[in-house]
């Protein structure tokens, strides 16, 4: 998604936190789902599977917590 900014003839390729925080929770939806399909197949579960949920989960919050603090600072 490209969104233009306040200045005149800005046009910047960031893609807004609404679709980073998608991106992020699907990767943590498809890594849930492999999880659950080891499992039921009885196969143990390595894991960096769970490590890579972990930092994904990780990285979302920080992410969040980034931007509320640069939104607080743009709203004084």
């Amino acid at each position: 998604r490209r969104r233009h900014t306040r200045f005149k003839c800005d046009w910047s390729s960031d893609v807004c936190s609404s679709d980073l925080k998608r991106n992020d929770q699907r990767a943590i939806n498809e890594l849930d789902d492999k999880i659950t399909h080891l499992k039921n197949k009885k196969v143990d579960v390595p894991d960096e599977l769970y490590q890579q949920k972990d930092r994904l989960n990780d990285d979302m919050k920080d992410n969040q917590e980034k931007l509320d603090r640069a939104l607080k600072k743009l709203n004084n």
